[in-house]
């Protein structure tokens, strides 16, 4: 039963403290200080000379939790052995680390995707890798001696929200591998999807037909002897990198610019004749002896 404590009404301040039945739910125990509360402000209200203030606390707080130790997260280490590939009618993907971020929550991509549409020209390949909440469309040009990669576009329900431009030129025959994370900025939501790690490769094969085939008749590139794709070409790193050649070059270099660091030096030390005869001085006579 509550108990209801007042003190004389010429004082300013009262204090009222309730005593809980120890079978109450702590909802109904809520309920029911909500009506005692609200039957005192009203009664007090009736005679008090001035505003009323009412302060509802309690001797003990009723939020009780554990504390709980979170260990700092480590980054996973990306294993190139992961990931997931799809090939399509002209192009092969391998992906590692595919995620979709915002300001607010992560979201990791660990299905493989699907082709959802591939455009052929004789100069272009467009080729869009379907995901379940957005697709992803990749650019290629075709030259003679090799074929560059565009760009990527982000889109959402057939829209484009997001484009990043690349630029990477690749030989035929070989495959653009970057260890580099690509990041496709989504301008609608201010979100972001990136690939962490990726190895792209387009290939030429015979027999196929393109949609400008009136348009560009007698344009072609050269075509690979085989119609199926064994995987992976010798790939081009995207950061920068040393090759045997590279090497020879600028040891060739060094000596070429070492001989002519020698000239320059030699043609800077070289003096001047610069002792001249007075004309009005005594001319310069050189005696000689006729032969007996």
């Amino acid at each position: 039963m509550d108990k209801l404590r007042m003190y004389d009404t010429r004082n300013s301040h009262y204090y009222i403290y309730f005593e809980d039945n120890l079978n109450e739910t702590r909802v109904d125990t809520l309920r029911r200080h909500d009506v005692i509360i609200k039957e005192i402000y009203h009664a007090v209200r009736n005679y008090a000379p001035g505003p009323v203030i009412g302060f509802y606390t309690g001797k003990n707080n009723p939020m009780t939790g554990k504390e709980i130790k979170v260990l700092p997260l480590k980054r996973d280490k990306i294993s190139l052995e992961t990931g997931v590939s799809v090939e399509s009618t002209d192009a092969l993907f391998h992906f590692v680390g595919v995620y979709s971020s915002s300001a607010k929550r992560q979201s990791r991509f660990s299905q493989a995707p699907v082709v959802a549409d591939e455009r052929l020209t004789r100069r272009h390949l467009s080729t869009k890798v379907a995901y379940t909440d957005f697709e992803l469309e990749f650019n290629f040009s075709f030259k003679k001696d090799g074929w560059i990669i565009d760009d990527v576009a982000l889109l959402e329900g057939g829209e484009e929200v997001g484009r990043t431009r690349m630029g990477a030129g690749v030989p035929w025959e070989h495959s653009y591998v970057c260890g580099e994370p690509l990041v496709i900025i989504n301008l609608r939501d201010g979100s972001a999807v990136t690939i962490s790690y990726y190895q792209i490769q387009a290939f030429r094969r015979s027999g196929r037909t393109y949609d400008d085939e009136l348009i560009y008749p007698d344009w072609d590139f050269r075509r690979a002897p085989n119609d199926s794709c064994k995987g992976f070409g010798p790939g081009v790193n995207c950061g920068p990198y040393f090759t045997s050649t590279i090497i020879a070059s600028m040891f060739v270099t060094s000596v070429c610019f070492g001989i002519m660091g020698v000239g320059v030096i030699a043609l800077m030390n070289c003096v001047t004749n610069e002792r001249y005869d007075d004309p009005q001085g005594k001319p310069l006579s050189v005696g000689a002896e006729a032969a007996g």
